[in-house]
This record gives structure tokens, C-alpha cells and sequence, in this order.
């Protein structure tokens, strides 16, 4: 029956918000229930329950060390000239000089 699979769906996601879709379905099975991933990924938007991958934040990721160019892209500041003040885009590949540190 659906709303048993439905019900102990529900039940794995809110106890384990970092599970994904296919792992889920596979715990259903291993508990002679049967559910697609779909079916589960379904059942988690209309819980209203967010995606495994933004369930779990056990830290802000690291942020990296980077100076803003004029073309607005972002630089390592090792890749500055000596001086500092003039670097080259790896994305667009412009010579540019720095607007803010």
C-alpha cells in the first residue's frame, strides 16, 4: 500500500535529512516496501521537506582567499602582479586591474 510506503518515507527523511532519494527507496526496500526514488523525491516536496543537499549544513563552506577585477570575476591574489594591482581573468581571460581587495 502507498501510504505505507509513504508514511515510513516521510519517517527516514525527517530522521535522516541527509539521505538521498535513491537511498531512501533503497531502505524501503530492505524493509519489503517498495518506492522509486521519484516517488520519494516526490513525497519529500510535498512534505515540504528541503533536498538532502541542502538539509545538512554542519559548517559554512570555506571561503576561499580572492580579489575582485574590473571584468567583476574573482582572482586568486597570487596571481596579482607584484605590485598588486593588475591581474589576468582565468574565466575570460582579460588583463584587468582591481576595483576592491
Amino acid at each position: 500500500m502507498k501510504a505505507t510506503e509513504q508514511t515510513v518515507a516521510l519517517d527516514l527523511l525527517r530522521r535522516h535529512p541527509g539521505w538521498s532519494d535513491p537511498r531512501v527507496a533503497e531502505e524501503l526496500r530492505k524493509r519489503d516496501l517498495s518506492a522509486s526514488p521519484s516517488s520519494v523525491h516526490a513525497w519529500r516536496v510535498d512534505a515540504g521537506l528541503a533536498p538532502h543537499t541542502q538539509s545538512v549544513a554542519r559548517y559554512p563552506p570555506p571561503r576561499l582567499p580572492g580579489v575582485r577585477l574590473e571584468c567583476g570575476h574573482l582572482v586568486h591574489p597570487e596571481k596579482l602582479q607584484p605590485h598588486g594591482r593588475a591581474g589576468h581573468c582565468d574565466y575570460c581571460g582579460a588583463t584587468a586591474t582591481v576595483t576592491n581587495r
